[in-house]
């Protein structure tokens, strides 16, 4: 073919589209990292941390997948942290990809249960005559972890107490028998609420 400087221009490089190869060859294609990921064999809560005791935030149903990005402290039962930061357990999934080198995520703090209803709730010292309608409601104080008890009568909120306080002084409204109810709150909720009905006073 035609010469350039000794350089043939003409040279043949092969078909249209043809790329020649570099000296030495070309490098090999790169092969993905594995990614840990979990594919769920049922449907499943994902929760705000690895343990039943904690909330939910999310769900997956069965035969979804996700990425695996930490897993739980050594020493309990596996759970895994997915991408939606949230927890499943390992009952609920099968894993797959490197989980193993998964970073170790610490576990969140556990949020306090709504505490221990009061127990034996009960009417005492109940006055009724023409110049005074009065009694007491006594109970026995069940749980460690209130901030409080709220008192009720009727249904309707009739006082605020501190923690630990066992016992309610009250003057109702002459008439039929009252209903009093009284129940223990933290900052995680309330516990059931005993109730109670005195004689009433005409």
């Amino acid at each position: 073919g035609q010469t350039t400087s000794g350089v043939d221009i003409c040279d043949y490089y092969g078909d249209p589209g043809d790329v020649p190869a570099p000296p030495g060859g070309f490098p090999p294609t790169p092969t993905p990292a594995p990614v840990p990921m979990a594919k769920f064999i049922q449907n499943a809560f994902c929760r705000k941390g690895p343990g039943t005791e904690y909330g939910t935030s999310a769900g997956y149903e069965l035969g979804q997948e996700t990425e695996l990005i930490g897993r739980s402290e050594p020493g309990r039962q596996p759970w895994w942290f997915t991408v939606l930061r949230c927890w499943v357990s390992d009952s609920t999934v099968e894993t797959s990809g490197p989980v193993n080198e998964l970073q170790i995520v610490p576990a969140p703090p556990t949020s306090v249960p709504p505490p221990a209803a009061p127990a034996r709730l009960r009417v005492v010292n109940w006055v009724c005559n023409t110049k005074q309608y009065s009694l007491n409601l006594e109970w026995i104080d069940m749980a460690d972890n209130e901030n409080g008890y709220r008192v009720y009568r009727d249904g309707q909120l009739i006082a605020t107490l501190s923690a630990g306080v066992t016992s309610y002084a009250d003057s109702p409204p002459r008439g039929a028998a009252h209903t009093y109810g009284v129940e223990a709150f933290n900052d995680s909720g309330v516990s059931d609420r005993p109730i109670i009905k005195d004689q009433g006073c005409n």
